[in-house]
């Protein structure tokens, strides 16, 4: 991890730790007790202690005399024997306080009813005597009941652990508590198990299908057949006639007569059957009966029939009669033709079920007719074959579901019980092709579920029961076509579920089967219709033929299990099992009884007292883990809480051991039911709370075991802030939030081991503890701490997930003050292996949302996550992690390696996305499936993105794969692996290796489409051994992005080939690394790109990516721009630059370039195959490092933060548009920040830093001020600094992280309002060998934001003609200049009260100085001191002593006398420690009220040259007395050569040595190439200018010397310097040209200015050097004079002076 993201995670690791202190110290002191319960306040810092009574020996219950109306109490050191066998009820409801011991020997039949069980001393229960277990054999029960909260007040030894409420504890209600005693309850028997695996079933012998009354056959009456009517009319109408006012017609048709009914003028004409006595006397009222016949309309008017054209007005059968009273005529319609539109003059059959009422038969009746009707006037009628008969008989029950035909052959010519369905517009037809096996024909179709459709009688239908459907199809398609046969179940008259029951062969103008088996389920089993149905994939519109249906019966639900005998020995009839889901739903569990039990084999054949339906069984697939669960719930202890809080449903009782360290507690073989108290804390139905080490001094550990805990109200097992407990087979069903949980985080040494949970419902919101609570995603084993043992725990169905480990940073609720320094996050995993999770929600595992970081490798062995509707595992933010071993199968997706993970490890995985035996069982059962769905199922998806930029990704080896074939799964796009589409930048950093990956199928091994198309397309994966080359050579290489980027510089003889449907190239023998260039997040550089070219002519470009998420994160300091380009190894040296679009070169103000790890081939790119081009900086490049420093652009640009947030603000200072400020800091080394070009950062070159600032409150809306002499960063007052952060890439992809302050101080003094910080430094080897160098302005009281303006980082303008700077304070700042001596001793003040004289003129003053040693200060340019150079130094000072003037005597030594005048100090810290000197005093007697000259020298010694500073101060004089500072200087000792004057002048250097600033100017050396010379800006006078000491010793009055520069002007318009031009004759004013002078100062203070050299061609030439020429003798006072200086000045202020070629020779 690099350390940008080590700091911010430290920082925020610290937040969270102290967030969750402080959270749980304010509630422990601060939440009310109806909250908390028995814990928060109470009793965060209690211990229970042991009471340690001696025990006397035990008496017998039946002997005492207790008042059980009242509180039972057992004294400390009583044992009593509770000996009631004859299962008496013991009703206790004041409650029960075990102070001594009570027990409960192995033969006690009783129950016992109570309000609360306090245990201070002991309860033991023995194992009964019974081994069996049995409802028959639970003779111990205890019943908790009530509605009111209890308090309780423990013995002496433990009042104080109650604190509040005059030491009474509330113990809430239904309660067991253990407070410092022990529960040894020893309940099931030894070598027995609670859980095992289902073997097999017995499959019954011969097989009974279910029967239905609905299905018997029907007879008729005597005398009767079964056909009522049948009529052909061959000879004659055959009882038929036809309506009034139309003609009958007998019709020869091709084979036979017909009956016509012509001459139609009325809808209600049609062909009547009379119904005589006889005929109705063989009826029998509500009997189904067929009625069929042929049908045909023709017109004879020339128009086509409204049936013919819409479907409408087609023919109806109605029954018509007059009742008895002679005037009711009843109109009843019996059946309708098909909505279909039929062609007029086509034959149609005209078939369905009809029935009559006892009021249609009533004996009464005048006439009974059916009328066949309905068309408009003027279409004909035809009939013929027209019968009403009996269905055909259906004795055989429900063997077979399709009843009375199987396609004409049963009763030809008839159609029931089938119809043309899903679809009005289509037509049903039974065709005979002239052959004796007739069949179905649907045509019109429009849709592609019109098809035939039939009823199956719902009586039939049991759930479990399996039948194997069996049907032909014939497509009348020129294309194979796909028919599927469906089960449409309706629960009501509109609502319905569909279920898929086969799927048919192919068929293209051919006769195909259909075929598959299918188990009713419980759906089906409740519908009140149910139909079967055809959908033909993709097709509207073919003719279709159906024939030989089926529906027959093969098996119905089982009634007996095949267990192991030597895990289910103490099993015993009438108790009570569960059997866990075999499918993805967690409510599919099935509940029974035993009823008997034969174990006269290996495995004992259990029979249950209900049929259920079957489940997976390891018979089933022998060697996998996919068998179901078989729970015993039973246990002969029994413990339950009444439902008697009617306001309080979800109240039930609770146990808790509370606060209890070194017992030794055993709960084993215990029913607990109807326990949990949901909402409140601390109520669960087994609980430690705060026990600590919950093991003995003997190391006996405390177990909770082979209990059973059934319809819990919240949570099963939970252990909070207690280790060394064993959690071991325990079965848990039924159950809502969290079931077996480790809740706080400091939970350690706990084994979780064997156990088993299913159906675990979430917890509503309403219901909560509260909000930080997640019971709303339920798991069944959830933890906080990664610091314990899971093994072979079974997690079979849970509403959220099957395991959650939840990891915080810091320990959660009451215990978090106790382990202030624990970070689950990142602590080391105990065992977590053999686990099994299937038949969740959400999914089997998941780390989530925290993730898991641990120093060491996490382990997760064997690990069986199948049958999930989501992941099998979910890892978010997971690194140094590792899965071995186990199956993952038939969950939507598999493992999802979801974002923020790295260094993540699989082996010897079998990964299945639809295995061969959930398959098998679906085709049977009908269970619920992730397939067919236009959702893929997915093997491993993994993120484009880690955790950090260099992160490690997947390694993958030895993994087995199947189930990932779309056209088997159904579900479209399945794949073993891909790439989620989200991602952080459009870019792949994941890189990744896989070997040994071996498919067993032709499952889909990769796809990157989605990936590909949605988000990126550079992914690079290496594939070391070859599995996923498509050519079958199994060649070592890559899988890539179909990217042309990637393959450009691919040599021609590991040509990438595309790998099938997966958007990926193979690229064998490749071998490919990446290489990434960040840079700068300036939207100037936005649109950079990265030109690579191998040297032989290929080049390529790389664009940028940035992950851009929100302003914040947008701008923190860590955040880069980057380049990554994924390249081969190449014979040649990759050159690489940055260029825009265009192609031109730019430099994005720093590069950090890196490889990515390397992969395992050998032939890979290393450090020494790439060339990173810098760009040259231009001429004034290098001038000002800090962009944007006054927010000009009206944005942030260029800046970031390192907290605080970062924003531009109007107005700045001194009335400027824009400032930059932070947004809302909360931490003291917060604040604005910018990167520096690092292209400027050369060894030796000195920059200034100036930043105005001022600091805003935001919370009260005022600007504050701050001290400049405060130093701790606590305090409110502190002020802010400017701080380098520097980063350099070492070698092996680690960061080298330093960090250099201050780099800029503020200055005194400080106002209300912008001050400014300053400072100014000389690049070191470090800072020119970094890649990154970032200033920070930071150090500001939290709450504050740091307001910038004009921030400048500039070469810096002092030479070192005097290595001290601002002198003369005429900047009108105190730049440079520092405040020394004590804390909070020192404050410094800028006067309008220079030694110059009247005027703007500045000094320095003490405004307070508290010790004798405090002064002004300022740390002395190091790089200018060379050995064995002496330098003069000097000042001007004054002194004031209660805002008077103050005497001193220079004559005085410091020590002796108090009146001793101030002393120039050097103190140096270097190699050989830290030492003073002083080197200048006051010259002559003190002038009282008057400025004083301080003057001395020194020689540069070699410890100062190689010293890490210098500092120059006054000191010994008396404290309180303040110090005024003017015109300080120090410069080099004259040259002693008197043929010249000047040093330097000519600037052969290299530099501005000798030179420096006079008056109020910034000097900077320029490097003109034919010319170098001195440029002196921001002038605030005429005066000021360039000067140098001369050494006086070559100065006599009688000798004459000459002088000479050339001189240029410039002036600043608009930001451009552009050439001025002045008036050689002008004697004042704007356009006065510069001249030189010879100044010359003392003590008074007042320099003497001589002017020796003028320009003198009468004509300036602004484009050219021009001369200054003269001649002069020095006067006598400027010999005498302390100070003399030749300065180049004189031209108006405002105008640069360039100048060079100075000489002072003599003549």
């Amino acid at each position: 991890k690099n350390s940008n993201q080590l700091k911010a995670d430290n920082r925020r690791t610290t937040v969270m730790k102290l967030s969750s202190l402080l959270s749980a110290l304010l509630a422990a002191a601060t939440a009310p007790q109806s909250v908390h319960g028995i814990l928060g306040n109470l009793f965060a810092n209690a211990t229970f202690s042991p009471l340690g009574c001696p025990m006397t020996p035990c008496k017998l219950w039946s002997n005492q005399t207790y008042d059980l109306t009242k509180p039972v109490i057992i004294p400390c050191g009583d044992c009593i024997t509770l000996d009631v066998t004859d299962g008496s009820l013991l009703n206790l409801p004041g409650g029960l306080d075990i102070r001594g011991k009570l027990h409960i020997p192995s033969d006690s039949v009783v129950t016992i009813r109570t309000t609360t069980i306090v245990v201070q001393g002991e309860l033991a229960i023995d194992r009964p005597n019974n081994n069996t277990v049995s409802l028959d054999n639970q003779n111990v029960r205890v019943s908790m009941f009530g509605t009111t909260d209890l308090e309780f007040t423990p013995e002496t030894i433990n009042t104080a652990a109650c604190v509040t409420n005059g030491n009474k504890c509330s113990i809430g209600k239904k309660s067991i508590v253990v407070m410092g005693g022990k529960l040894s309850i020893d309940g099931f028997p030894v070598g027995c198990s609670t859980w095992t695996k289902l073997n097999d079933v017995v499959v019954p012998v011969p097989q009974t299908p279910p029967t239905s009354s609905k299905l018997l056959s029907v007879s008729s009456p005597a005398g009767c057949v079964n056909t009522i009517f049948s009529s052909s009319f061959e000879t004659d109408m055959s009882g038929w006639d036809i309506g009034t006012g139309s003609e009958p017609s007998l019709e020869a048709g091709t084979n036979s007569q017909y009956l016509k009914n012509k001459g139609r003028t009325e809808s209600w004409q049609g062909p009547t059957f009379d119904m005589d006595s006889t005929t109705k006397s063989c009826l029998v009222a509500d009997t189904t009966y067929i009625f069929t016949s042929k049908a045909r309309l023709t017109s004879n008017s020339g128009n086509p029939s409204q049936c013919s054209l819409s479907g409408t007005s087609c023919l109806t059968l109605k029954l018509q009669y007059l009742k008895a009273d002679g005037t009711t005529m009843v109109h009843k319609t019996l059946l309708k033709s098909p909505a279909a539109a039929v062609v007029d003059g086509l034959w149609y059959t005209m078939s369905g079920d009809v029935s009559f009422s006892a009021s249609d038969l009533d004996g009464g009746i005048l006439f009974h007719s059916l009328v066949l009707f309905g068309p408009e006037g003027g279409i004909d009628i035809s009939i013929d074959e027209v019968s009403l008969s009996l269905p055909t008989s259906t004795a055989g029950g429900c063997n077979d579901l399709i009843r009375g035909n199987n396609g004409g052959a049963d009763m030809a010519g008839v159609l029931y019980p089938f119809v043309a369905g899903m679809d009005k517009k289509s037509l049903l037809y039974i065709q005979d092709e002239g052959t004796s096996d007739p069949y179905f024909r649907v045509t019109d179709r429009l849709v592609e579920w019109a098809s035939i459709q039939t009823e199956i009688e719902p009586g039939c239908i049991t759930e479990g029961s399996l039948y194997a459907f069996g049907a032909k199809i014939r497509i009348h398609s020129s294309t194979a076509k796909i028919g599927r046969a469906f089960l449409r179940s309706y629960t009501d008259a509109t609502t319905f579920t569909i279920d898929l029951v086969a799927e048919c062969e192919p068929s293209a103008n051919n006769w195909a089967s259909c075929a598959g088996d299918y188990a009713f389920t419980k759906i089906n089993d409740r519908a009140i219709k149910l139909e079967i149905f055809f959908e033909i994939e993709n097709d509207t519109t073919s003719i279709v033929d159906y024939d030989d249906f089926s529906f027959t019966f093969v098996t119905a639900q089982v009634t007996q299990l095949v267990l192991p005998a030597d895990s289910i020995g103490c099993w015993g009839t009438n108790s009570e099992v569960v059997i866990s889901s075999s499918t993805l739903e967690a409510s599919d569990w099935q509940y029974a009884k035993i009823i008997a039990i034969d174990d006269s084999g290996a495995n004992k054949i259990v029979t249950l007292n209900k049929a259920i339906v079957k489940p997976r069984t390891v018979a089933d697939a022998p060697g996998s883990p996919f068998a179901a669960e078989v729970m015993l719930l039973t246990r002969n202890i029994f413990i339950e809480a009444e439902d008697d809080d009617y306001p309080n449903p979800n109240h039930g009782g609770h146990l808790q051991i509370l606060n209890t360290p070194g017992v030794a507690q055993k709960i084993e073989g215990v029913q607990i039911r109807n326990f949990g108290q949901q909402g409140s804390q601390g109520r669960f139905p087994i609980g430690f709370h705060m026990s600590d080490d919950a093991s003995d001094s003997n190391n006996v550990r405390s177990s909770i075991s082979k209990n059973t805990i059934e319809r819990s109200k919240q949570r099963c097992i939970v252990l909070y802030d207690t280790n060394n407990v064993d959690v071991v087979e325990n079965v848990a069903f039924n159950t809502a939030g969290h079931c077996y949980t480790l809740d706080g985080g400091s939970e350690t040494g706990n084994v979780v081991k064997g156990n088993i949970g299913l159906f675990t419902k979430n917890i509503k919101s309403t219901g909560l503890i509260d909000d930080d609570q997640s019971d709303e995603t339920a798991a069944t084993f959830y933890s906080a701490s990664p610091s314990n043992d899971w093994s072979n725990n079974v997690a079979a169905g849970s509403e959220g997930s099957g395991f959650w480990f939840e990891f915080p940073s810091a320990v959660k609720g009451s215990a978090a003050f106790k382990h202030a320094s624990v970070t689950p996050f990142e602590a080391s995993m105990g065992a977590f292996a053999g686990n099994v999770m299937h038949s969740n929600y959400e999914g089997g595992l998941k780390t989530y949302p925290y993730g898991y970081n641990p120093a060491q490798k996490a382990s997760f062995q064997d690990t069986n996550s199948y049958a999930n509707w989501g992941y099998g595992a979910l890892l978010k933010n997971v690194q140094n992690v590792e899965l071995t071993g186990g199956i993952l199968a038939d969950n939507r997706m598999q493992i999802d390696i979801d974002s923020d993970c790295a260094s993540i490890e699989m082996s010897d995985i079998s990964v299945s996305g639809l295995s061969e035996s959930y398959k098998d069982y679906i085709g049977k059962y009908r269970v619920a499936s992730h397939c067919p769905a236009f959702r893929p199922l997915v093997g491993i998806q993994m993120h484009s993105f880690l955790k950090t930029k260099d992160s490690s990704g997947l390694k993958m080896d030895s993994i087995e794969i199947s189930g990932f074939d779309e056209s088997v799964s159904g579900c479209v796009g399945s794949t073993f692996f891909d790439i989620d589409p989200a991602t952080l930048n459009n870019h792949f950093d994941a890189y990744s290796s896989f070997s040994n990956v071996n498919v067993l199928d032709n499952s889909q091994m990769i796809s990157l489409c989605d990936f590909d198309n949605l988000a990126a397309k550079d992914v690079v994966i290496e594939d070391t051994s070859g599995d996923f080359d498509p050519s079958g050579n199994s060649a070592p290489g890559f899988i890539v992005s179909d990217n042309p980027l990637l393959t450009t510089f691919v040599a021609p003889s590991s040509a990438c080939v595309p790998i099938a449907n997966a958007c990926a190239l193979f690229c064998a023998s490749s071998c490919f690394r990446a290489v990434n260039v960040g840079f700068s997040l300036s939207k100037d550089f936005s649109d950079l790109e990265l030109e690579i070219s191998d040297g032989v002519g290929t080049s390529a470009r790389f664009s940028s990516y940035f992950a851009s998420m929100d302003n914040y994160t947008d701008t923190s300091h860590y955040r880069r721009r980057f380049i990554t380009a994924v390249l081969p190894k190449s014979e040649n040296t990759y050159s690489m630059k940055l260029v825009k679009p265009n192609g031109v070169a730019e430099w994005p103000v720093f590069v950090e370039d890196f490889l990515d790890d390397a992969p395992s081939c050998t032939s890979h790119l290393v450090e020494s195959s790439l060339i990173l081009d810098t760009v040259q900086t231009g001429p004034n490049e290098c001038q000002q490092l800090i962009k944007n420093g006054n927010g000009e652009e009206g944005s942030s640009n260029h800046w970031l933060h390192t907290g605080g947030g970062i924003q531009v603000i109007s107005p700045g200072d001194k009335g400027s548009s824009f400032a930059i400020s932070s947004d809302g800091r909360k931490a003291v080394f917060e604040g604005p920040a910018q990167m520096l070009d690092t292209r400027c950062m050369i060894v030796g070159e000195e920059y200034e830093i100036y930043a105005p600032f001022q600091l805003w409150n935001s919370t009260s809306g005022y600007i504050q001020t701050c001290d400049s002499t405060q130093t701790d960063s606590s305090k409110d007052d502190i002020c802010p600094r400017a701080t380098f952060k520097m980063r350099t890439l070492l070698s092996d992809n680690t960061v080298k992280t330093t960090y250099a302050f201050p780099m800029a101080s503020t200055s005194a003094p400080t106002i209300v309002g912008y001050n400014f910080m300053h400072g100014s430094f000389v690049v070191t080897d470090e800072m020119a060998n970094a890649d990154s160098i970032m200033i920070i302005f930071e150090r500001a009281a939290p709450g504050l934001n740091i307001e910038l303006d004009d921030v400048s980082v500039s070469k810096s303008t002092m030479s070192c003609f005097q290595p001290i700077y601002n002198g003369d304070f005429e900047s009108g700042n105190t730049k440079f200049w520092l405040p020394r001596g004590p804390p909070y001793s020192v404050d410094l003040a800028l006067v309008n009260d220079g030694s110059e004289g009247a005027g703007d003129h500045y000094s320095l003053k003490t405004i307070k100085r508290d010790s004798h040693w405090g002064s002004m200060s300022q740390g002395l340019n190091i790089k200018c001191l060379t050995p064995g150079t002496q330098y003069a130094i000097s000042a001007n000072i004054k002194l004031e002593e209660n805002d008077s003037d103050y005497w001193c005597d220079s004559k005085k030594v410091w020590g002796k006398d108090a009146i001793s005048c101030p002393t120039m100090t050097l103190e140096t810290v270097g190699p050989s420690g830290t030492s003073e000197m002083d080197v200048a005093w006051v010259v002559g007697a003190w002038k009282k009220g008057m400025w004083n000259l301080v003057y001395g020298s020194f020689t540069v010694s070699e410890d100062q040259a190689a010293a890490s500073s210098i500092t120059m101060f006054f000191q010994k004089f008396k404290k309180n007395v303040n110090i005024q500072l003017d015109q300080v200087t120090m410069m080099p000792s004259a040259n002693q050569n008197c043929t010249q004057l000047l040093n330097n002048g000519d600037l052969t250097s290299g530099d501005a040595r000798n030179w420096g600033s006079y008056y109020g100017s910034s000097v900077l050396f320029v490097d003109g190439g034919s010319s170098k010379y001195l440029a002196a800006s921001s002038r605030v006078h005429e005066l000021s200018g360039v000067g140098q000491m001369i050494d006086k010793v070559c100065l006599t009055l009688e000798k004459s010397f000459e002088v000479s520069a050339n001189v240029r002007l410039t002036k600043n318009v608009n930001g451009v310097d552009e050439d001025f031009e002045c008036d050689p004759l002008a004697t004042h004013g704007d356009t006065r040209c510069p001249y030189l002078s010879i100044v010359a100062s003392d003590q008074t203070g007042n320099p003497q200015i001589h002017t020796v050299g003028f320009v003198e061609t009468p004509v300036w030439d602004k484009t050219s050097w021009n001369p200054i020429n003269g001649g002069f003798n020095f006067f006598e006072n400027e010999i005498s004079a302390q100070i003399i200086m030749a300065v180049v000045h004189g031209a108006a202020k405002n105008i640069n002076i360039h100048m060079g070629g100075v000489s002072i020779t003599p003549k």
